[in-house]
């Protein structure tokens, strides 16, 4: 890890310029034995394949570089203009992931030559960021004003060698692009008395272009989507507007209790244009959809201040994610008399995602007590989902086509308690403390995705903890810190049906540091998975890619780091 800033005054007072670069690189620590496994030599012997069938060691080679450039003017004290650029990109080599019983072995093949990427056979995922700001701010005496600007360029190529299962030589590739203008301006009253507001609107225009292509990288003889090494391709243009406008007022009573209430009105619309082409999804078929819709949010609070140091609240809030039109799922591979073939799933429903919104009702409290040294946050919420978004799969063939869409699985409800506590035994040594119970799980069966009531959410353990203790002293004459944290994640499975292949973890992480300064010069050592664990931190609903698919927490981890300021 390289990092550097600097800080530049260019007009005392008025005029600076901050840059940060940064280049950050990681070793891959999956290993693919498709060239040393016996059942996967078979595999790949009954599909022509032998040659792609090859050992690799450091899959998951990683390079993250980019900088941020701003530069602030302000002319006075109720004035500032500032402009930004961010720039990042990101290489990862392979497909860092395990397949194979034990720890970081898979074995799966390289990927067809058209899909090359830096060179990369065994397959990529790079992406990058271009993002552009400015930003106005202006004190008028009865309102502070917010106006800002804003324009990415992104995209990303990922390349992936597999489809139908690992055993099979069929590999994937995912170039996309991805173009956005958002504009925001903002009003914040600054009015004496009791009554605040903040006043907004809110515009973003967005594009993106997102390509795929299939290929078989057998021998052409056993190809079973015949007649081109090139088995499918896809062609998907999206498009969205979104307008709105929001509010908030407050009002103090007592100069102690605060009630809030606000509102945020949208109006969007949605576009999809698709084409699918190739033997794997039964020839060309072009679709286009579009959609609007608007809708209004809402929030309310109430807080009361006891004193200066302690806070209790209540709070809802109301959120949501725009739904979108999609490509269908072919209906010439897919389906079978308007259905997803092997299920009871109309293939008609796969062309469009509802928007899903979320109810959150919290009520919490913040304490400062013992004279500052004992800090508690506690929060417990009720949060309601409709129209749940999860990634599903068609069967696989010969039943089915294998392929993936997006569902909307019926209604949720997550329960929870969140707890955090710093406490200072001395000036010199803390304790930091976490931990948090949550209960999310489904309130309207979803059959089709094999999902009774009450099944769990993908994705949320019941349990998860945190600890950390920190010692500051002095070293001949330097000072000297050191810390520990351990981080408890608890088990969860990766789809609603609660696939025991899907389980993932049911673990604990311990880093451990040191760091002294030696004036400008600051030296830390630190041990990340100081226990080395090796357990899985995600397995996804990937009903292709086998019983032991998944990532890994990566193992024991031994730095140094050295800052140094001038």
């Amino acid at each position: 890890m390289l990092q550097g800033v600097l800080n530049v005054p260019i007009i005392a007072n008025q005029l600076g310029i901050r840059a940060a670069v940064y280049e950050y690189k990681d070793s891959g620590f999956y290993r693919n034995i498709a060239g040393s496994d016996p059942a996967f030599q078979a595999a790949a012997a009954a599909s022509g394949a032998q040659g792609i069938a090859i050992n690799q060691s450091r899959i998951g080679d990683s390079k993250f570089t980019g900088g941020r450039i701003a530069a602030l003017w302000q002319p006075d004290s109720d004035l500032k203009l500032t402009v930004t650029y961010l720039n990042q990109r990101t290489q990862v080599d392979g497909a860092p992931f395990a397949t194979q019983p034990g720890s970081y072995d898979q074995a799966v093949f390289q990927v067809a030559p058209q899909q090359v990427v830096r060179g990369q056979t065994a397959g990529a995922d790079d992406s990058y960021i271009d993002l552009y700001n400015v930003t106005l701010e202006d004190n008028l005496g009865w309102a502070g004003l917010m106006a800002t600007v804003s324009h990415i360029d992104s995209g990303s190529v990922n390349t992936f060698p597999g489809l139908f299962g690992f055993n099979q030589p069929v590999s994937y590739q995912y170039p996309s692009s991805h173009s956005e203008y958002s504009e925001e301006v903002r009003l914040t009253s600054q009015l004496q008395g009791p009554w605040k507001y903040i006043a907004g609107l809110y515009a973003e225009d967005l594009k993106d272009n997102h390509y795929e292509t299939y290929y078989w990288n057998g021998s052409a003889a056993l190809n079973p989507f015949p007649p081109d090494a090139l088995i499918g391709n896809v062609h998907d243009n999206r498009e969205e507007k979104q307008s709105a406008a929001y509010g908030e007022v407050s009002y103090v009573f007592f100069d102690a209790l605060t009630l809030t209430g606000g509102a945020r009105v949208y109006r969007y619309r949605r576009s999809d244009e698709n084409s699918l082409d190739g033997t794997v999804f039964g020839g060309l078929t072009t679709t286009y959809a579009a959609g609007d819709a608007s809708g209004t949010s809402y929030k309310g609070n109430l807080s009361y201040k006891m004193n200066e140091m302690a806070l209790i609240y209540a709070d809802f809030s109301q959120g949501f994610r725009l739904g979108k039109p999609q490509a269908p799922l072919p209906a010439a591979s897919c389906g079978t008399g308007g259905l997803i073939t092997g299920t009871d799933v109309p293939i008609s429903s796969t062309g469009f995602v509802k928007s899903d919104s979320v109810n959150d009702y919290d009520i919490g409290t913040k304490l400062t007590l013992l004279d500052r040294r004992l800090i508690i946050d506690a929060d417990i919420y009720q949060v309601n989902w409709t129209n749940v978004p999860v990634t599903t799969s068609a069967p696989n063939p010969p039943v089915g086509c294998g392929l993936s869409y997006v569902a909307n699985a019926a209604a949720a409800a997550s329960q929870g308690i969140e707890v955090e506590v710093n406490y200072y035994f001395t000036h010199s040594l803390k304790v930091d403390l976490g931990a948090s119970t949550t209960n999310a799980r489904l309130t309207t069966a979803a059959p089709d995705l094999g999902a009774a009531n009450g099944a769990r959410l993908p994705g949320s353990p019941r349990g998860n903890g945190n600890i950390g203790m920190e010692y500051d002293f002095n070293v001949a004459g330097h000072e000297t810190q050191v810390r520990a944290d351990s981080y408890y994640v608890g088990s969860f499975y990766g789809d609603l049906a609660q696939s025991p292949d899907l389980k993932s973890g049911g673990y604990a992480r311990t880093d451990a540091s040191t760091r002294m300064s030696f004036d400008k010069l600051r030296v830390e050592l630190f041990v990340h998975n100081l226990a080395n664990r090796d357990s899985y931190t995600w397995r996804g609903n990937a009903n292709n890619l086998g019983s032991d698919f998944g990532y890994r927490l990566r193992p024991r981890t031994v730095g140094v780091q050295l800052n140094y300021r001038f």
